[in-house]
């Protein structure tokens, strides 16, 4: 199954969406079967294929898929583990996407307030060369919520002071 989700991948960098939603498919159903549906494996197959729906302009499919891969990260590895923050991010940009912007606010808080608690931990417990990569994939969310907020400010008024909040918080 994984190499067939690889395969998926690979269809999917080159464009060939729907031969890659069948194969992402195909691994699914076959993770399905020998390991049923309450496994992080089987939600990055989720998200996979969630990916692939929003990159084809399907944000209902795509935000059907990350709420699926959401709830059985949350279920199996918890609510502070960084797959459940990715599941945070992927629901925050698709609902983003729809214009949603109330609904991807929730998900984008959690998501921030899970790197601040990452982050603590990273500065403790990585390597320098994993404080880097941790640092540069924190800049990217933290990034993403300052856009998020600056483009919808009128409707967003709350999140200004989180916003200078995450800014001290990162800069120390």
């Amino acid at each position: 199954a994984t190499a067939i989700h690889n395969l998926a991948t690979l269809h999917k960098k080159r464009g060939q969406h729907d031969a890659a939603v069948e194969l992402y498919r195909e691994a699914l159903a076959i993770w399905e079967g020998i390991y049923g549906k309450d496994l992080p494996v089987y939600a990055q197959g989720l998200s996979s294929l969630g990916e692939l729906r929003e990159q084809m302009g399907d944000y209902p499919a795509a935000l059907a898929l990350f709420l699926e891969a959401g709830s059985i990260r949350e279920r199996s590895l918890g609510k502070d583990h960084p797959d459940y923050g990715n599941s945070l991010n992927s629901l925050a940009r698709v609902y983003w996407r729809m214009n949603k912007i109330k609904d991807a606010l929730s998900p984008m808080k959690d998501a921030v307030a899970l790197q601040k608690k990452m982050m603590v931990h990273a500065t403790t417990h990585l390597s320098e060369q994993e404080q880097i990569t941790f640092n540069t994939r924190f800049k990217e969310i933290q990034d993403q919520y300052f856009s998020f907020i600056q483009i919808n400010q009128s409707n967003l008024r709350e999140g200004n002071g989180e916003c200078l909040d995450l800014a001290f918080f990162h800069k120390g």
